[in-house]
C-alpha cells in the first residue's frame, strides 16, 4: 500500500503555532523568576510578556529608561556622524580644511569624550557583581574598569570571520554591502571627479552637492527603521507572536529597486548634463538612491542580527568588515570602468552587480526562510 501523506500546515496553522510557541517560552521564563523580580518588572515595564526578559537590575540596558536610551542614541549618533563629517570635509576640500578650518577635529573628539564619561553608560550588559556593593549610579557612570573580566584571546579578534559559515548572515551582509557601495562610496568619493571638473564647482559647492545625500539617507531611515518596526509589529499583532525574521526581507525589495533607479538617475544625467552648466538631475538619483540605499541598511542588518541573535555583537562586526573590504577596493576600478565603459553606461554594471549579489540571493534567501518555518511546524504536527 502507498504512504499517506500528511498535507502542509495552512498559513493560519503556521500562524498558530508560531503564536502557541511565543506565548509558552515568555510563560515557561516567567515562572522561573522570583517573586521580587516579576514585581520589580511590573513596576518597571507594566507587564511581564517582555521578550528577552530582562534583569532586576537596574544597569540593564533592558531597563533603561527611554531619556537614558534617547542620550545614548544622541551620543553614538554625533559619533558617527563625525566620522562621516571629517571624510566628507575632506572629500570637499582637503586643502581649505587644513589651512582654514576654525575648530579642529581633535577638540571636538575630545569634547565627545567628556560627554561619554558623564553621560554615555556602557550598553554591554553582563550580569550583576554579587561582591559589589557600589550603588548603581557609580558602577555606570564612576567605576573605570573591564566590564567582562576574562582575558583576551586571539580567537577573539577572529571569532567575526567564522560568521563566513552562517550563510544567511553572509548573504544580508553581502546585500548590503554591495548597495553600500555605491551608494555611500561611489556618490561620495566620485562625485568630485564626476561633478566637480564637469560644473567647474569650488570647494564649497562641492560640498552642497552632499546634501542630496543627507536627505535620502535621513527620509530612507523612516523607512528602513520606523516603518519595518510597524511592519513587523503589524504583523506580531496579526498572528499573536513573533513574526520571522524573514518577513522583514519584504522591505529589502523596495531599498533595492530605489537604489538602482537613483544609481541609473545619477550616472545617465551626469553623462548627458552640458559641460560648465549645474542642473539638479543627478543629485536627485543621489538621493533617490541614498533613501533606497538606507531601507536596505537597516533591514539587511537587522535581520542578520534577528537570524543569529546569540552572537550579534561579532554580526555587526562581519557585516562591518565585510562592506569596509568592498568600498576599499571600489575607488580602484570606478575610474577605469567610467574611462572604458562610460558613466552613462556605467550604471549597468551598477544594476547587475545589485541584482547578482543583493536581490537574487535576498529572494532565495527569503524563500528558503519561509520554506524552512513550514517545513518545521509540518515536524511538529
Amino acid at each position: 500500500m502507498s504512504s499517506i501523506e500528511e498535507p502542509s500546515p495552512t498559513k493560519g496553522e503556521i500562524q498558530y503555532l508560531e503564536q502557541f510557541e511565543g506565548t509558552l517560552k515568555t510563560a515557561q521564563a516567567v515562572t522561573q523568576l522570583s517573586e521580587q523580580h516579576r514585581e520589580y518588572l511590573l513596576q518597571r515595564h507594566g507587564t511581564l510578556e517582555l521578550d528577552p526578559i530582562p534583569t532586576i537590575d537596574p544597569a540593564d540596558p533592558y531597563n533603561w529608561s527611554t531619556r537614558k536610551k534617547v542620550m545614548n542614541l544622541i551620543l553614538v549618533s554625533f559619533h558617527g556622524f563625525m566620522g562621516a563629517f571629517t571624510a566628507t570635509s575632506i572629500v570637499c576640500a582637503y586643502q581649505d580644511i587644513a589651512e582654514d578650518f576654525g575648530v579642529s577635529l581633535q577638540r571636538i573628539n575630545g569634547v565627545q569624550l567628556i560627554l561619554y564619561i558623564f553621560f554615555g553608560p556602557e550598553t554591554r550588559y553582563i550580569g550583576i557583581d554579587d561582591s559589589s556593593n557600589l550603588s548603581t549610579f557609580r558602577r555606570e557612570y564612576l567605576s573605570f574598569r573591564r566590564i567582562d573580566p576574562k582575558p583576551f584571546t586571539a580567537m577573539e579578534f577572529l571569532h567575526p570571520l567564522t560568521l563566513f559559515a552562517q550563510i544567511p548572515v553572509l548573504i544580508a551582509g553581502m546585500a548590503y554591502s554591495m548597495v553600500f557601495l555605491f551608494i555611500l562610496v561611489m556618490n561620495s568619493v566620485e562625485v568630485p571627479q564626476l561633478l566637480q571638473s564637469k560644473f567647474e564647482l569650488d570647494s564649497q559647492q562641492l560640498g552642497l552637492q552632499f546634501l542630496s545625500l543627507v536627505i535620502g539617507l535621513v527620509l530612507g531611515e523612516q523607512l528602513g527603521g520606523i516603518m519595518s518596526d510597524l511592519w513587523m509589529n503589524t504583523r506580531a499583532r496579526r498572528i499573536k507572536g513573533k513574526p520571522e525574521p524573514e518577513y522583514r526581507l519584504w522591505l529589502s525589495y523596495i531599498g533595492f529597486l530605489l537604489t538602482i533607479a537613483g544609481m541609473v538617475i545619477f550616472l545617465v544625467c551626469t553623462d548627458q548634463a552640458p559641460a560648465g552648466k549645474w542642473t539638479v538631475r543627478p543629485l536627485i538619483g543621489v538621493a533617490v538612491a541614498a533613501f533606497g540605499g538606507q531601507v536596505v541598511t537597516t533591514v539587511m542588518i537587522t535581520y542578520a542580527v534577528d537570524i543569529f541573535p546569540q552572537d550579534a555583537g561579532s554580526v555587526g562586526v562581519f557585516i562591518n568588515f565585510l562592506r569596509a573590504e568592498l568600498g576599499f577596493i571600489g575607488p580602484f576600478w570606478f575610474p577605469p570602468m567610467f574611462a572604458n565603459v562610460g558613466v552613462a553606461n556605467s550604471a549597468a554594471v551598477v544594476t547587475g552587480l545589485i541584482v547578482a549579489i543583493s536581490i537574487i540571493p535576498t529572494a532565495v534567501l527569503h524563500w528558503q526562510g519561509k520554506k524552512k518555518h513550514v517545513l518545521r511546524h509540518s515536524g511538529e504536527r
